[in-house]
């Protein structure tokens, strides 16, 4: 799915912009430059069905990244999926 803006300046993975509401979120940890296109890359290999809004950008010195998540359940399949890639 392509990458758009979603209100508030999100970037998000999702087909109608007019429709979709990101009501939940996780924060995770992540060190180093390029935060938002390296999570993107992990999202397409881990969770790729998942969908998803990202902020406009984050701050290099910045260790932690708010990801916004339309569903419980998908807040609860991102974790799991954090947690096995963490375990590996």
């Amino acid at each position: 799915m392509p990458s758009s803006l979603a209100p508030g300046g999100f970037a998000a993975r999702y087909e109608d912009l007019n429709t979709m509401t990101f009501k939940y979120s996780v924060t995770l940890p992540i060190i180093g430059s390029h935060k938002l296109s390296r999570f993107k890359a992990w999202a397409d290999q881990n969770v790729p069905q998942m969908l998803y809004s990202l902020p406009p950008q984050t701050p290099i010195k910045t260790e932690t990244m708010t990801i916004r998540l339309a569903s419980l359940e998908d807040r609860k399949a991102l974790m799991e999926a954090f947690a096995r890639a963490s375990n590996l």
